[in-house]
């Protein structure tokens, strides 16, 4: 007697078939009635349900339906193809003396090729120059850092102490601007205090 366990784990199976059916690459043909899967699956019932299943499975997909590679030949799409197998796997009474192990091996081995027909998945290339690390950088050096003047003088306040260093560098850039000496508060070395002349 089946537990309901064993029962639940083959409708999961059904189900997953089901599911894969219906995603399969536009590569497998699509099922007609002239196809194997049509004819075997409207031949006449066996005496059990157990021995149907069996024969329609074996016949279509049992290990001597496979190509040189392993692949079954007759895997169809559709409703006269894979859509079939789900009805007809849907409507069993699982629970009517089956030897579910057996018929999860069956069921497993046709996931396994479903899975195999599923389009494949290509995912999108990144261009080398726009990703991050293939990007140059460009670390700045202290000459670089040296060269830059001091934003303030142009658009800041009129009255700024500056070191040495960058008043000379103001001096240089800026010619209309007057400074005068001063020690800053609270710093060791002389500094000088930009004075904006007038009309500046």
């Amino acid at each position: 007697m089946a537990t309901a366990s064993a029962i639940a784990a083959i409708k999961i199976l059904v189900k997953e078939i089901g599911t894969l059916s219906n995603t399969l690459s536009d590569s497998v043909p699509k099922g007609s009635k002239d196809d194997k899967i049509w004819s075997v699956m409207n031949n006449e019932e066996c005496e059990t349900p157990h021995e149907t299943f069996n024969r329609r499975f074996d016949a279509i997909f049992a290990e001597d339906c496979c190509d040189s590679n392993g692949r079954l030949h007759y895997v169809r799409r559709g409703k006269f193809g894979m859509g079939l197998i789900v009805s007809y796997l849907s409507k069993i009474n699982w629970a009517a003396d089956f030897p579910l192990d057996l018929v999860e091996n069956k069921l497993q081995r046709l996931i396994t090729e479903l899975k195999h027909l599923l389009p494949r998945m290509t995912s999108p290339t990144t261009s080398p120059a726009s990703s991050p690390a293939s990007r140059p950088t460009h670390p700045q050096s202290p000459h670089s850092l040296e060269s830059s003047p001091p934003p303030s003088l142009a658009s800041g306040p009129k009255n700024l102490i500056y070191s040495d260093r960058e008043a000379s560098r103001c001096i240089h850039d800026k010619p209309n601007i007057q400074y005068s000496k001063s020690r800053g508060l609270g710093r060791a070395k002389p500094q000088l205090t930009a004075l904006a002349r007038p009309g500046i």
